[in-house]
């Protein structure tokens, strides 16, 4: 189970070889694998508390004590990252449900437990995520089902099937919800599913396998039922903002099913024949070639990363007074190591510090309206520098907007310089120093 926790990787790597040859080409077409989990910190972290609930639940100890521990890990993993809130769930109700069934615990009691939970869950999201000041009232999420599949089929880069999308289109533009139609978005999501999974699908289809042979416990139910919750909630939804987003909900059931595999790994060997070693090796031997990409793309030279120098720069800025910086220059041919600022919004997450522009990902999903900060970065209008306090410029970005807004620019006192960046300030002195 360790092992597939690390290496377990999806069959991704079937299309990019199909497409480009190579496994070091490529692009990550399917949602966040094991080896790569940890390029999303949030949801790294939340995974040790889900494996601690379900020794939790497995235990079927419902004493108080055990109760406050179930309640914190549920609060952990949401505050922890949102999409975690189908695992919470389904894992909340299934916790409550074997307290109720066990009966330990006099109804009361129960009562009063759920009571102190839904009072600190709400509390927590008052705290961490505080709805209350979303810039929209649009709700975050929308029902639009089957959405997250149809790039399965559409894109190039994946099984591209246009004959397939074709008519998957037309049968939508005529209204048409029939037996075909249903038969193509099924065919695109088994797809998808298979994809993303990977070798992982034997686990699945083992336990399924026992489910109908009666030949399984509970708690795989609970484990099997929370993989097909989150992976529902991919397939039946869409997000505000970045839209495909909500493949976050199926990183849960992806990682859950590591448990599956490991299962069926563990009985194949049982029985220690060469045969099946053989077979056991067959299964691993599927889950490493994403490794192989992973692994080229942080060790070439092309690589994104930021600059030990820009790194000294952003160090040296967390350190001044609190002010807006603006960030938004663009790449000349592409000679900027790390991401363009409309990707990312690394120099206020470093510095402590809000960027005048950046990050347009997080702005859709937050509900921001930045068109008109856009349309004023890309115009050059000169009057955003009277609205900022600091200028951070990297010196492989374009010149355009610093040079053609002189008089505005010559208000600040360039405060930092080494070979990669600039920092100008407003500020009259050097308060950091």
């Amino acid at each position: 189970m360790l092992f597939l926790s690390y290496f377990a990787g999806s069959f991704g790597y079937l299309l990019i070889l199909y497409h480009g040859g190579s496994l070091a080409t490529g692009s990550y077409s399917v949602s966040l694998q094991s080896a790569n989990l940890l390029l999303n910190p949030p949801f790294a972290l939340s995974l040790p508390i889900i494996f601690y609930l379900l020794v939790l639940i497995y235990e079927k100890n419902y004493s108080l004590k055990t109760t406050i521990h179930f309640i914190l890990g549920v609060i952990a993993i949401v505050a922890f990252k949102f999409y975690g809130i189908v695992v919470a769930g389904v894992f909340s109700l299934i916790f409550f449900y074997e307290m109720v069934k066990s009966k330990q615990i006099p109804w009361k009691q129960i009562i009063l437990r759920l009571l102190f939970f839904f009072c600190l869950f709400f509390l927590m999201v008052i705290f961490v995520y505080n709805p209350f000041r979303s810039p929209t009232s649009e709700p975050l999420f929308k029902f639009s089902p089957f959405a997250m599949v149809h790039a399965t089929i559409e894109e190039r880069d994946l099984l591209y099937l246009p004959n397939i999308v074709n008519a998957r289109y037309y049968l939508y533009a005529q209204g048409v919800w029939g037996p075909r139609l249903l038969a193509i978005e099924l065919f695109s999501t088994a797809i998808f599913i298979l994809l993303h999974f990977g070798a992982r699908i034997l686990g699945l289809v083992y336990i399924c396998f026992q489910f109908f042979r009666r030949k399984t416990t509970s708690h795989n139910y609970y484990i099997f039922f929370t993989i097909v919750a989150t992976t529902l909630a991919t397939i039946l939804f869409i997000q505000r903002g970045e839209w495909w987003n909500t493949v976050q909900f199926s990183y849960y059931g992806i990682a859950l099913s590591n448990i599956f595999l490991a299962i069926v790994v563990f009985k194949i060997m049982q029985k220690k024949t060469l045969l099946r070693y053989i077979l056991a090796g067959s299964i691993i031997v599927l889950l490493l070639p994403q490794n192989y990409q992973i692994f080229t793309t942080f060790t070439t030279r092309n690589s994104i990363y930021i600059d030990d120098k820009e790194l000294e720069a952003l160090a040296y800025l967390d350190k001044q007074p609190y002010g807006v910086v603006f960030t938004a220059f663009q790449d000349v041919e592409k000679q900027y190591r790390f991401l363009p600022y409309k990707l990312t919004g690394y120099v206020s997450a470093f510095t402590d510090k809000p960027i005048f522009y950046g990050h347009e990902a997080q702005m859709s999903i937050t509900g921001i309206d930045y068109r008109e900060r856009k349309a004023r970065v890309e115009s050059l209008d000169c009057t955003i520098f009277d609205e900022v306090d600091y200028i951070y410029f990297v010196k492989t970005l374009k010149r355009d907007f610093l040079d053609a807004c002189q008089p505005q620019v010559g208000t600040f006192s360039r405060i930092y310089e080494n070979d990669l960046v600039e920092i100008y300030s407003k500020f009259s002195s050097d308060a950091g120093d």
